[in-house]
């Protein structure tokens, strides 16, 4: 089953996944979701899939087979290079994130719009709240068994 986590993101000194993340459901309302935002602006909401966070010991994969994050465990996730060590296409990924002030700006855009069902004006008022206070917003998919 596949879950996507709608998550708030500190990236001041290293990547840190914070515990106020929440599952996006109803699933189906996901791609309608990042449909719109993505008619605002392309990378207002970035999508990055779960496997391929974690470095592995060899350079040029992407992912890490062995190890499993803890999405729904209320704590934050902090690649800090002891805790995790963060990929390197997980690092060219934030390296492509929209600033701050970008996505404040197309969230001003798509709060101004209609059509958002009741479940995704939640998800826009939680995006707009982290980015107040300074944080990224990722959508991290993770596929599951």
């Amino acid at each position: 089953m596949t879950t996507y986590w709608l998550t708030p993101a500190d990236t001041t000194d290293f990547l840190v996944l914070e515990k106020d993340r929440f599952a996006c459901e109803p699933v189906e309302e996901v791609a309608a979701f990042r449909e719109k935002l993505t008619s605002i602006h392309p990378r207002l909401l970035m999508l990055f899939k779960a496997g391929t966070l974690l470095s592995d010991e060899e350079p040029s994969v992407c992912g890490s087979a062995g190890h499993e994050l803890q999405w729904d465990n209320g704590k934050p996730i902090e690649f800090d290079g002891s805790s995790y060590v963060l990929s390197s296409c997980a690092e060219a990924f934030l390296d492509r994130l929209p600033s701050v002030e970008e996505v404040r700006a197309g969230l001003d855009q798509a709060l101004l719009r209609t059509g958002w069902t009741p479940i995704q004006q939640m998800w826009l008022a939680s995006m707009k709240e982290w980015t107040a206070s300074g944080r990224r917003v990722l959508l991290i998919k993770e596929d599951g068994s």
